[in-house]
């Protein structure tokens, strides 16, 4: 595992923490929860095996909803506990399809023989990545000073991130990335970073929100052998 990623899994205390100081916003979460599962009850791939990147406290997911519609549902993150109290809170019964996983590095950078393997690649009809991305980018920001370095880190994991992402789904699957996104117009009063962006995402609102415009994820994911073909683009919600 590269230094990078070992330093991600490092942060996750923090992870758990924001977890339980948020494992109460169930009502809160209502109106991007309900937009989360239009977006997926659209899927086709729904019904087969659908794997959840970030599920954390799962106030964005209807896990019933979820258990009902699709073949087996494997919900991933480091925070095990969280997912097990979304369980209990959402009345899930055990023995449901609903698998909790612990054993996959979100950021992408463990390595060829990292966690990657272990959860069978290409093994999901769906993955769904839910705002991890932006969780993964505000780590790399607290461990680096400001600066053109820690700019292209965060590109780095924002790459491979989509590129895990894509290394999960089945032939003929689908994948998803939900995530929050910076706004199209910046205030004019706010302070310019130090840094510029780099040059393949020059647009101010993506200096704010380094890797989160629609632009730059959709380079992401064109980036990726196969995909180009065959993305949908970006939708606001």
């Amino acid at each position: 595992m590269s230094r990078l990623g070992i330093e991600l899994r490092q942060r996750g205390q923090a992870h758990r923490i924001v977890n339980r100081s948020t494992r109460k916003n169930w009502d809160f979460f209502r109106g991007h929860r309900n937009r989360v599962m239009d977006l997926l009850a659209a899927e086709s791939r729904l019904q087969g095996r659908v794997a959840i990147l970030g599920a954390g406290n799962c106030n964005d997911l209807d896990l019933r909803q979820l258990a009902a519609e699709c073949g087996e549902l494997h919900l991933f993150d480091l925070d095990r506990e969280a997912m097990e109290q979304a369980l209990l809170r959402q009345g899930i019964p055990e023995g449901s399809n609903i698998r909790l996983r612990d054993d996959l590095d979100l950021s992408g950078l463990g390595g060829p023989d990292a966690d990657t393997a272990k959860v069978a690649a290409k093994d999901f009809e769906l993955v769904v990545s839910t705002c991890v991305v932006s969780q993964l980018l505000e780590t790399v920001s607290r461990l680096h000073p400001p600066g053109s370095r820690r700019d292209r880190t965060m590109l780095r994991v924002r790459d491979a991130h989509v590129r895990l992402l894509t290394d999960l789904i089945a032939p003929g699957g689908t994948g998803v990335v939900v995530t929050d996104m910076a706004e199209a117009v910046a205030d004019p009063g706010a302070a310019e970073p130090n840094e510029a962006a780099p040059s393949r995402e020059p647009e101010l609102m993506e200096r704010f929100f380094l890797g989160l415009g629609p632009k730059g994820l959709e380079d992401a994911l064109r980036a990726v052998p196969h995909v180009a073909e065959s993305l949908r683009g970006c939708e606001a919600g």
